[in-house]
């Protein structure tokens, strides 16, 4: 008997689970567990010109971003993951740097983007590769995909679904008792020229939990979890954790502990390419040629 009662409480709350999960759309059961930074919850219903009143004092314009993140990539052309700390720039729409490195080591690689050249630094090789982003994007390199500039703005969800509601390129369904789901064709993610998203907002907060973007071919090009959220200078709610996954090149990127300095201001000089003594300058093809030929020679062997 004692069994079978134990047995009947969980089919009970398998089914349960089951139910909830069903009640969502593909991925929010995820997210209704989620910590939220902010105390109080909004009111129900919401109209779109409440949303913009709360969403500009939450995620005003940022001028420039500066964040300090623990990165992990996985990546099914490579074995294992990748792990290092980074510093990420952005100001605001073109110009982007990226430095990798482990704690107590020399940096490990840079990568700067102004406009439309890019300019890969390999510290140990002491190399700077430069070429244009479309060299970057038809590369086989692991986060090629993954455009810096837009990484700027995929870290500011709450700045993107304020400027989806401020267009009129947007659809919302409201049949979920948790979340909006926000289709948006008026997308300010620039540079890698998706044709929609959808947004997974929360009810209580009005925070992104997910975002999708789509190639013109409506074919699901990548997802983006925003899995913890923290407020920052000047009252702005910025993701702490968040999961990319990149489906074209079959990537996953994590990035934890995000720390962010909000429009600060930048030297000139840090969007400008490393230049010093013994510093070899190479075409940035040849970043994965090396790569290549140097595969090639140990199967050789």
């Amino acid at each position: 008997m004692r069994l079978g009662h134990i047995a009947r409480i969980v089919l009970l709350i398998v089914g349960v689970v089951i139910i909830e999960g069903c009640a969502f759309p593909p991925g929010a059961g995820l997210f209704h567990k989620r910590y939220s930074p902010l105390p109080t919850d909004l009111p129900y219903p919401i109209k779109p010109e409440e949303m913009l009143s709360i969403l500009s004092q939450r995620a005003p314009e940022i001028e420039t971003l500066w964040a300090k993140a623990k990165v992990r990539i996985k990546a099914k052309s490579r074995r294992g993951s990748d792990y290092f700390r980074a510093t990420f720039l952005y100001q605001p729409p073109d110009k982007a740097r990226l430095r990798g490195y482990r704690t107590g080591l020399p940096t490990l690689f840079e990568i700067l983007v102004v406009n439309d050249t890019l300019s890969f630094h390999h510290n140990q090789k002491k190399r700077l590769y430069t070429g244009t982003m479309s060299e970057w994007r038809h590369s086989p390199v692991v986060f090629s995909d993954v455009d810096l500039r837009d990484i700027g703005m995929l870290l500011e969800p709450l700045q993107i679904l304020r400027s989806a509601l401020e267009s009129d390129k947007y659809r919302i369904e409201d049949t979920d008792r948790r979340f909006y789901f926000i289709t948006v064709t008026h997308l300010p993610y620039k540079h890698s020229n998706p044709a929609s998203m959808q947004l997974l907002v929360r009810k209580k907060d009005l925070l992104v939990q997910m975002i999708r973007i789509y190639t013109p071919e409506k074919k699901l090009r990548a997802e983006i979890f925003y899995n913890r959220y923290g407020i920052f200078d000047e009252g702005t709610v910025l993701p702490t954790k968040v999961v990319l996954k990149v489906y074209e090149q079959e990537t996953k990127i994590l990035l934890s502990d995000i720390h962010y300095k909000i429009n600060r201001k930048f030297s000139e000089k840090v969007f400008m390419p490393p230049s010093y003594k013994g510093i070899k300058r190479l075409p940035l093809r040849m970043l994965w040629e090396e790569k290549d030929s140097q595969g090639a020679s140990a199967r050789d062997k």
